[in-house]
């Protein structure tokens, strides 16, 4: 079976490098979710250099659920999204929510599996991202995202991922 994110070889599953770490039940099922969208640049530098855009109600719906992870220096935008759960997630996950100008509105540097986080009544979407890869400085409510085409080679800053106590 082929389907728009890779085909299949004997059960396996071969995805755009870096996205998912274990084949996941849409891409088996030949649905695809999610569409590459570009950069996110904050003050004209790379923010963020693999974004992903969610697809339809479905995909807006579904997020990052079901994944075993989520790569550093990628996030996914939903679009029309003031509160995002992390309800049966299995990790935890970085939100910057933005208005209808892209000027973020609220940061969230760390939501654990089973908790829910509200952007404000200024939000209209939301990038989701892996925990702790993004360092807070970087992350200015105010300031303005843009998006580029294309994907950067590395991400802007790396920052080690928070420990458990």
């Amino acid at each position: 079976m082929a389907g728009p994110v890779g085909r299949s070889t004997r059960g396996a599953v071969e995805r755009t490098p870096g996205v998912a770490s274990q084949p996941w039940v849409w891409e088996r099922l030949g649905v695809n979710l999610m569409q590459p969208w570009g950069m996110a640049l904050c003050d004209g530098r790379v923010l963020i250099p693999h974004v992903f855009r969610a697809r339809g109600p479905l995909g807006r719906a579904i997020g990052l659920l079901g994944r075993a992870s989520w790569p550093a220096g990628y996030a996914l935008w939903i679009e029309r999204c003031r509160a995002v759960h992390t309800l049966g997630m299995r990790f935890p996950v970085a939100l910057i929510f933005l208005d209808r100008d892209h000027r973020i509105v609220h940061w969230v540097p760390y939501l654990p599996p089973w908790r829910i986080a509200f952007g404000g009544a200024d939000a209209v979407g939301v990038l989701e991202l892996a925990e702790g890869w993004l360092a807070d400085h970087l992350v200015r409510v105010g300031a303005r995202i843009t998006w580029s085409p294309g994907r950067a080679e590395a991400p802007a800053q790396e920052c080690p991922p928070r420990r458990s106590s």
